[in-house]
């Protein structure tokens, strides 16, 4: 039997094993004669220790019950031995079983064929588990069905992680696609088109399907292709790593734009050059704007499917003796007489290596080695995995031999490294634009109304722009962040959610007295993007001007001029967004003076009727003296803080008072005699 211990099929050398073990169990003489045991109880004593979860069953009984089980598959199940021997398999079905698979096992039980499947089980306490099940029928030397084999191996965080992958993936290139106010342009080596995102298609009106294949020399004019500018770029990227493109281009319909961006080389994760990424923004109004650089992403594919242990028997030394038929496949071996005999320790390079031998000396000792690492198949394709090694005792108590157990761990390994370096990229991608960049998910009340966001996100650029560290405001709510900030920042935002319909925006964050612009956007998932730029300067420049026209038309009317500094204080009030601007005249004792019309906001009070100047402050003498007056709070400015209540009173907290004086100096008035004053007042101090 020794001699040919190596030449049985798994199925005859399992039945083998079986039949020694009763042979045995039935003539317990031989073991007070301690003679030494066969090769065949060395490798039932390995099948046994392993921790890949077995069971026998019988067909030739009622409902083919369970008639062997290990340690490992109770385990695994959470059920004692005396609930599993003699039952069928099926009690680990449960309300998550998928049907289909259960007729696919009945039929290959049917037909007496293997059969390899991953299925939804239960464990005792109820709690599913995904179960990667092989199944097989044994046969005895006549060819009588005598037993049937099966094996479980848990996959359920194999599961868990391709679903992550997956979302993570979906998440990215939503986020990818919803940048629709940037042109992202990824071309090979040669300048054709790969991936052109809806930003492209919105600024140059092609679709992806129009472009992809097409040289992307096509969107640039006729006298940048005479000159090479697409290769000059291309060729810039190669030598400095990016090329700025700053031009006018071309759109589908022939127009052209101004466009300010930038090329840059996409590169694997290996470092070695794949191709493109041209990223711009139409700037034709805005020929100054930031250079923006984007990337694309390399997505994530699929992770390796789980598979089963890697057995092993090695001598004392490390001599490989055995190997299980699923670990010659998942090892990539064709014949195990190739590697008997082997080192075992050898597999494993580097720190591998030394903790194999570790693991192997622990064990000789009697102990239990446990690591990790990297070992190549046979085929020279590398795996991470996680090595158990054990002792094989003896008759005398000793370690005789060891066993090696090794899982593949090489799917989460790779996907713990696939996510973060994707991670790692779209954080390199986000922080080097220019405009700022908010994921942020909304907060509902008990009754499911949107009453604020969270800050899920923001890159550097979100900081420089708002005057905020930026790594201070992830997880706060914008409330939380910005106390008072208008409803429309949240309620917005809100309808992007509800509605999954993007919107564009210009803007007032009144505490920072900034505006900005920019473009809100559905992520799913109560989520949301933003993207946007500072144009405080703009605005205010586009009021000034709209104010110095509005004065210029009102001018060219026959109109008094009493109507012109009427007309005037409205569009100062307007432009400065201020609560009261009005035009008083100053008696001749320079004391008094008499607010005849202001102009007011909403919710301001009038201020016309007459006033005794120094019933506001002590600032009446500059005023009299002919010099402005400017007064950021009037709590807090010695000129007018005994008198801040009377103020107040009339809704007057920040004032600026410029006296219009005649040309007539005195000794009283030496500046002139002010005859008029113009005033500006707000509640909020500046």
């Amino acid at each position: 039997m020794d001699s040919d211990l190596h030449s049985l099929s798994r199925e005859e050398l399992e039945a083998e094993v079986l039949r020694l073990r009763a042979r045995l169990a039935g003539h317990p003489d031989q073991g007070r004669d301690r003679q030494p045991v066969s090769d065949a109880d060395v490798l039932f004593s390995a099948v046994d220790k392993t921790g890949l979860p077995m069971i026998l069953t019988d067909p030739n009984q009622d409902d083919d019950p369970i008639v062997f089980t290990n340690r490992a598959f109770l385990d695994l199940t959470g059920y004692g031995v005396d609930e599993v021997v003699g039952r069928n398999c099926r009690f680990l079905q449960g309300p998550d079983t998928e049907h289909d698979h259960v007729d696919e096992i009945r039929a290959a039980l049917r037909d007496n064929r293997d059969l390899t499947i991953e299925i939804t089980n239960h464990r005792r306490d109820g709690t599913p588990f995904v179960n990667a099940l092989f199944i097989g029928p044994v046969f005895d030397g006549e060819g009588r069905l005598r037993y049937r084999f099966g094996s479980q191996i848990d996959v359920t965080e194999a599961h868990r992680n391709r679903r992550r992958l997956a979302e993570s993936d979906a998440r990215q290139r939503a986020i990818f696609d919803s940048a629709s106010e940037m042109a992202i342009v990824v071309t090979d080596p040669a300048g054709k088109v790969t991936d052109w995102n809806v930003g492209a298609e919105r600024i140059l009106g092609w679709s992806a399907e129009e472009m992809r294949g097409q040289t992307v020399d096509r969107i640039f004019t006729p006298e940048d292709r005479t000159t090479g500018q697409m290769r000059k770029e291309m060729d810039g990227v190669l030598r400095d790593g990016h090329a700025e493109d700053m031009r006018w281009h071309l759109r589908k319909d022939g127009g052209r734009f101004y466009a300010v961006g930038d090329m840059t080389s996409l590169r694997g994760l290996d470092g070695t050059h794949q191709g493109f990424v041209k990223a711009f923004s139409d700037r034709t109004q805005e020929r100054n704007a930031a250079t923006k650089e984007q990337a694309d992403a390399e997505f994530m594919r699929s992770v390796l499917a789980s598979s089963a242990d890697c057995i092993k028997v090695l001598d004392l030394d490390g001599g490989l003796t055995f190997m299980s038929e699923g670990g010659q496949k998942v090892m990539e071996v064709s014949d195990f007489n190739h590697i008997k005999g082997c080192p075992w320790p050898s597999f494993w390079k580097g720190q591998g290596n030394a903790d194999a031998l570790a693991a192997l000396a622990t064990a000789r000792d009697g102990g239990i080695g446990h690591f990790q690492g990297g070992a190549d198949t046979f085929l020279g394709n590398a795996k991470w995995w996680d090595v158990q090694v054990t002792p094989i005792f003896g008759p005398y108590g000793r370690p005789e031999r060891i066993l090696s157990v090794s899982r593949d761990i090489t799917e989460r390994k790779t996907f713990e490294e696939r996510l973060a370096a994707s991670e790692a990229h779209w954080r390199d991608l986000f922080e080097r634009l220019s405009e700022g960049f908010i994921v942020g998910e909304v907060v509902r009340d008990p009754a499911g109304r949107i009453t604020d966001w969270r800050y899920v996100d923001v890159n550097s650029a979100w900081g420089r722009l708002v005057g905020i560290a930026s790594d201070s405001v992830v997880g706060r709510t914008i409330r939380e962040v910005f106390p008072g900030i208008e409803d429309a920042w949240v309620d917005e935002f809100a309808d992007v959610v509800e509605t999954a319909e993007p919107v564009t925006f210009v803007r007032q964050v009144g505490t920072l007295a900034r505006w900005y612009e920019g473009r809100a956007f559905p992520l799913g998932s109560e989520r949301f993007g933003v993207i946007f730029l500072e144009v405080t300067e703009r605005v205010q420049a586009d009021a000034r001007r709209s104010g110095l026209l509005e004065f210029g038309e009102r001018l060219r009317g026959d109109i008094g001029t009493d109507a012109i500094a009427m007309a005037a204080a409205a569009i100062l009030g307007r432009v400065l967004g201020v609560g009261r601007v009005g035009y008083g005249t100053v008696g001749s004792d320079g004391e008094s003076f008499v607010v005849e019309e202001d102009w007011t906001a909403t919710g301001f009070p009038t201020l016309a009727g007459r006033y005794c100047m120094d019933d506001y402050g002590l600032y009446a003498e500059d005023l009299r003296q002919g010099r402005t007056v400017v007064i950021a709070d009037v709590r807090e400015d010695p000129r007018t803080a005994a008198s801040a209540a009377t103020l107040e009173a009339v809704s007057a907290r920040t004032l600026v008072n410029v006296p219009i004086v005649e040309k007539c100096g005195s000794a009283q008035f030496p500046r002139g005699r002010p005859v008029r004053m113009i005033g500006r007042q707000d509640l909020t101090a500046s």
